[in-house]
């Protein structure tokens, strides 16, 4: 396998806030996946997995949450669920509007909490959502 080569992506948080990302694969007609991190990591965890989503065609986005790696850190504090989940909400809708496709959302973690994902995703419109331990056991399943 050769590796996908990332290219850098920006998109603009619930508050403003810029949240740095990269994109591999394909921009067109193919399957958009957003690969989102848990605490204290950066997109780059996710590395290995966008590449090989790139490598069998699919769209593969991965982020830096706001107060990890390039993404702006917020003076006023505001790191809680609730904040993370708008941003998400923001990144998702912005992804459909120039990839013309809904995203499916995997998280890990921070990435994946349960008091959010599923809920948060229908409000942004994406195609499906699940935690990167329950999509692993279920592609094994499939």
């Amino acid at each position: 396998m050769t590796a996908v080569e990332a290219r850098a992506i920006r998109f603009t948080g619930a508050t403003g806030n810029r949240i740095a990302g990269d994109v591999r694969g394909p921009e067109g007609d193919a399957p958009v996946v957003l690969l989102v991190h848990g605490g204290g990591q950066t997109r780059h965890s996710w590395e290995s997995t966008a590449e090989q989503l790139a490598e069998l065609g699919m769209t593969a986005i991965t982020i830096d949450q706001r107060g990890h790696g390039d993404s702006d850190w917020l003076a006023d504090g505001r790191y809680h669920f609730a904040d993370y989940a708008a941003d998400l909400v923001a990144v998702a809708r912005a992804i459909a509007e120039k990839f013309g496709a809904r995203p499916v959302a995997i998280g890990a973690s921070l990435g994946a909490s349960p008091r959010r994902s599923r809920k948060v995703m229908r409000r942004a419109s994406c195609a499906r959502s699940c935690s990167s331990t329950w999509c692993r056991a279920w592609t094994r399943k499939g």
